[in-house]
């Protein structure tokens, strides 16, 4: 059996331990500013592409924009599918979480 000496040691050992776990997991998965700017940018690339690749869409009119992981699409298209359509590739993207549609459809019989 331990006295209370050793007890009182290995529960400090075993704090510090913990302590410097979660310290060390903090750093590793808590990306810093500059991170988060270029995984933002590689996702308005990745959403572009994707975008271009549909033959259905014309993406010179949607700007996507991309703000930790949450993807903005605005501008214009022709029909209300076609919106629909450009949601579910951006959230498609890996990474992506939320998608603000805000495109506007156009009334074409004008």
């Amino acid at each position: 059996m331990m006295n209370g000496k050793k007890l009182m040691m290995l529960v400090m050992a075993m704090v510090c331990f913990v302590l410097l776990f979660a310290g060390c997991y903090s750093a590793v998965t808590t990306p810093d500013a500059k991170s988060i700017e270029e995984l933002d940018r590689a996702k308005i690339t990745s959403i572009s592409v994707a975008l271009k690749q549909d033959g259905d869409l014309a993406p010179e009119n949607i700007k996507v924009e991309v703000v930790n992981q949450e993807a903005t699409l605005s501008g214009s298209v022709a029909t209300q599918e076609i919106k629909d359509k450009a949601g579910k590739i951006a959230l498609g993207i890996e990474g992506i979480k939320k998608v603000n549609n805000i495109l506007k459809v156009r009334d074409e019989a004008k």
